[in-house]
């Protein structure tokens, strides 16, 4: 199996996991400590060195972006005090670098951008620990994603602009800081992949990223 299969089946197994820990395979008790809360991040995506084909010239390379933003605002819910889940709605962009042909020594700046917009399901669980009010947790997400590829400039078919669907998932984990026990200042890591190869018309991308991610929780009461 690729990692990219391994890390796919952690995210699903840990979601699964935590969906077990709903409120119906929790105890009353734990049950009636929930609570919704809403959440807004900034943060950085930073790409991974990307492998494409083309399929019409048969030309494959490596293909190089820029590091960009990422906003994203979320819906939660605590099943417990340990275990949550958030509904995330998430859009970066990135601006392309270069890319290279494979056996030849053609490296290229490429002009254009990729766009993304992401709809994921989050589960997250809690740890008891704090220190100095800040508390440490981890997560896995899935999802759905539309990528929208400007291209100019490449050694590959052509310049175009074109979009690509793909089933989405990220795992991670962070740190969340909390002056008052209704809000909470959070920063976190995650790495975000693709389940499938994007295709951008017979222009397909192995597309991965690191995110770096920073901002507020607030509860609604």
């Amino acid at each position: 199996m690729t990692s990219k299969v391994y890390l796919f089946i952690y995210s699903a197994f840990f979601a699964f996991a935590l969906l077990m820990a709903s409120p119906v395979f929790v105890s009353q008790a734990e049950a009636q400590t929930t609570r919704f809360y809403t959440a807004g991040y900034l943060g950085l995506n930073i790409p991974t060195e990307m492998e494409y084909d083309d399929t019409a010239t048969f030309i494959s390379g490596d293909y190089d972006l820029e590091n960009g933003t990422v906003f994203a605002g979320a819906l939660g819910f605590r099943f417990s005090k340990k275990f949550r889940i958030e509904g995330e709605l998430s859009y970066r962009k990135t601006d392309n670098s270069s890319m290279t042909v494979s056996n030849t020594s053609t490296v290229a700046d490429i002009g254009g951008d990729l766009a993304a917009t992401m709809a994921m399901l989050n589960f997250y669980y809690d740890f008891d620990s704090y220190w100095k009010n800040v508390q440490p947790f981890i997560g896995a997400g899935l999802g759905y994603g539309t990528f929208d590829l400007s291209l100019s400039n490449a050694p590959v078919n052509g310049s175009n602009r074109s979009d690509a669907n793909a089933i989405v998932f990220a795992a991670g984990g962070g740190l969340k800081y909390r002056p008052r026990s209704d809000f909470a200042f959070v920063g976190s890591y995650r790495y975000l992949d693709t389940l499938n190869t994007l295709d951008f018309n017979g222009f397909e991308v192995d597309y991965g990223a690191h995110e770096l991610l920073f901002g507020i929780e607030y509860d609604l009461k």
